[in-house]
């Protein structure tokens, strides 16, 4: 090697991919990658100083200080070699390596969106949806009932002993002690009003995810299901091909192979179209690419059910909300009216400066008001009654059809499995037959269909079990 020339360092980095021989906060597989890339690296340092060593004899003598954790050998392997052949040597390791370098970000990525769930996807479609939050253009006051007057007079005598005067005061519309328990209690109702349009906004947006999530899976599985039966068809149709050319069977059984595996193939490309419309509505409502691998919640509670329904707690804060709001525009909710006023008498023997206050409070001891307050609550009474009945009924008979699904879809699924053993019993008595050639081609490869359809029954029966399961969720008024 020639005198002043530095051994490059291969331990640190290689075509811009750091090395690490003991990486910290990974999971299994970046150690798994980690330890690949360590082999690439021990290789590349092994084939890097065999090279060396036949090319250069001066550094065969001594031990490099950056590569001395490699093992010298005592003869040399290979013959003095050109330096292209040396780059031709290590590129392709280095190549190799970037590329295993670059699998734990994937590795991660793909792991990390199988690990999410659909409380993570509830949370990214609440903040992919988040609506800028609306202060009041004003404030309310503690004391006053409305904003403050100043009036003011000035009266000048036409006599020349008459008396001049000049008076100036200002009046505070005061709220009496009804209407400021009134306003504290529009206060705490809204801050409770706040956090129930809060939760029902998180049941709204649960319903969305729940529907996209489980009719893309319910598509997928009926997709796979399709796929099974092309797989099953093509290869009977070869089958019957080579019979059919073998001149051992017609080309009307040929034809009918034909004809229901283009069928099947249908069937697999609408459920695919409409498995994409169901991710692609998952995916513009949370951002996700990928649907959580787990779509199972937790069983409802014994006692849920639609009466503690967020939707019904809001309509009866309403209702809370606008007889308060009746109660402060009443009559006896009418302001105290202060007035701090000041007054000059002036006259030809005296001048006077006067100052007083003055109060007026409404008689407002009995629970009076007029026929127009009267009428407004019960309006209001009435649209609150009707409002609720529908709700209630609403929720009733969607909650009744979901149970009474629910009761059907495991009855189902138990008559499903039982029918799915026998059908595999009577595939395995059929495929017996048929090796002793006493039952028809034909009836043979109806039961391996219906076989195969029996088996994905029971496997998409089981999925509508689990959207039944989050639909009820959804109508007891729990979210994600």
């Amino acid at each position: 090697m020639p005198h002043g020339h530095t051994q490059p360092d291969v331990r640190g980095h290689v075509h811009g991919v750091e090395h690490h021989d003991h990486p910290e906060h990974c999971n299994n597989q970046d150690i798994f990658h980690f330890s690949l890339i360590n082999n690439q690296l021990q290789r590349i340092r092994q084939v890097y100083h065999r090279l060396m060593m036949n090319t250069c004899p001066m550094f065969s003598g001594a031990a490099s200080p950056t590569l001395h954790s490699v093992p010298q050998p005592e003869t040399p392997i290979m013959p003095h070699l050109p330096r292209a052949l040396l780059l031709a040597a290590v590129l392709p390791l280095t190549a190799s390596l970037a590329v295993a370098t670059a699998l734990p970000a994937a590795a991660r990525a793909a792991t990390h969106a199988g690990e999410l769930g659909l409380e993570d996807a509830l949370q990214a479609a609440l903040a992919r949806n988040a609506a800028t939050p609306v202060e009041a253009p004003f404030t309310a006051s503690a004391w006053l009932a409305a904003l403050p007057s100043i009036d003011a007079s000035y009266l000048q005598s036409q006599e020349d002993l008459g008396t001049d005067e000049t008076e100036i005061g200002i009046n505070l519309p005061l709220k009496s002690p009804y209407l400021r328990e009134q306003d504290a209690r529009l206060r705490e109702l809204d801050d409770t009003l706040a956090q129930t349009s809060q939760a029902l906004r998180a049941l709204y947006y649960s319903g969305l995810v729940r529907e996209a999530a489980w009719s893309a899976r319910i598509a997928a599985g009926m997709r796979e299901q399709a796929e099974r039966r092309i797989a099953l068809l093509e290869d009977l149709a070869a089958r019957e091909q080579a019979l059919f050319e073998a001149r051992a069977t017609t080309r009307y059984g040929l034809l009918l192979m034909r004809q229901e595996l283009v069928t099947a193939r249908l069937e697999a490309a609408d459920q695919r179209a409409q498995e994409q419309r169901w991710l692609g509505r998952f995916r513009a409502l949370t951002g996700m690419t990928v649907l959580p691998a787990d779509l199972e919640e937790a069983d409802l509670p014994g006692q849920a059910g639609w009466q503690s329904h967020p939707e019904l707690q809001l309509l009866d804060l309403r209702w809370e909300q606008e007889q308060a709001m009746l109660a402060a525009g009443s009559e006896r909710a009418a302001p105290w009216q202060l007035r701090l006023g000041a007054k000059r008498v002036e006259t030809p023997a005296l001048d006077e400066t006067q100052y007083g206050v003055s109060v007026e409070i409404p008689l407002g001891l009995l629970n009076s008001a007029d026929e127009a307050s009267r009428s407004g609550w019960r309006e209001a009474a009435r649209s609150y009654d009707r409002e609720r009945d529908q709700l209630r009924a609403n929720l009733a008979q969607s909650w009744q059809q979901l149970q009474q699904e629910a009761e059907h879809l495991h009855l189902r699924q138990a008559l499903l499995e039982e029918a799915a053993e026998v059908s595999a019993e009577v595939r395995a008595q059929a495929q017996a037959l048929r090796d002793q050639n006493e039952l028809g081609r034909e009836l043979w490869i109806s039961r391996l269909i219906a076989d195969l359809e029996r088996q994905s029954e029971v496997n998409i029966n089981r999925l509508l079990i689990g959207q039944n399961g989050a639909m009820r969720r959804q109508a007891a008024g729990i979210p994600l």
